[in-house]
């Protein structure tokens, strides 16, 4: 919606927003698909075609088509708030193509940028689900970074088996529906990065404001 859109931004501009987290879709951008082209899990995108591969059907397309738009929201909405120093982060899949498109790649390349890489097994998920945040004017971003050093499908931190997200769980709901929901350590350890930057960037103007 631009009617939406427009507010949010106003919002920013206007310094009514403390911090952003987005975390767009990912089911367009993900590699997760990577069945014969034109099949039902037939991939959408490669590293030559980020934008969508030629021959889609006309669904895949559409699919492909939202996943832009929303790639380019996501990217208006991070720019601004590059633009006023306001905290921001943006989530997705460790290997979601979503990083290569512009004009997200180039906000990457922002100076006021870290990406940090999660694995959610160290904030007491029971699957690893590699994470990336890219993370815009937050401080000390990289304390986010708890990564899994497992091997064979082993935790490094609880000394388990992963659960690896494919088929149903017991309960009945797909284990990667379940896996979309952040673990609430992490949910907390990202209120309290956004809080934290907040707080340090009316700090640095304060100081800034009261030298002038």
């Amino acid at each position: 919606s631009r009617t939406v859109h427009s507010l949010i931004k106003g919002w920013i501009s206007s310094f009514c927003v403390g911090g952003v987290m987005i975390a767009t879709q990912c089911s367009s951008w993900s590699r997760a698909r990577h069945g014969p082209l034109g099949s039902s899990w037939g991939p959408l995108r490669d590293n030559k075609h980020v934008f969508g591969l030629p021959g889609l059907s006309v669904q895949d397309q559409e699919k492909v088509a939202l996943g832009n738009k929303q790639m380019r929201a996501s990217a208006d909405i991070i720019r601004i708030c590059n633009r006023f120093s306001i905290p921001c982060i943006l989530e997705n899949p460790i290997a979601s193509l979503i990083f290569r498109a512009f004009p997200l790649s180039r906000l990457l390349e922002a100076p006021s940028c870290t990406s940090v890489t999660v694995d959610q097994c160290g904030y007491s998920a029971r699957w690893r689900k590699r994470t990336r945040f890219a993370c815009w004017n937050c401080t000390d971003a990289e304390s986010l970074g708890i990564l899994c050093r497992g091997r064979n499908g082993i935790c490094s931190h609880t000394h388990k088996h992963h659960i690896i997200l494919t088929g149903k769980s017991p309960s009945g709901p797909l284990w990667t529906s379940l896996a979309q929901q952040y673990p609430s350590k992490l949910s907390y350890a990202l209120s309290d990065l956004l809080i934290r930057s907040y707080q340090s960037r009316k700090h640095n103007h304060y100081l800034y404001y009261a030298a002038g």
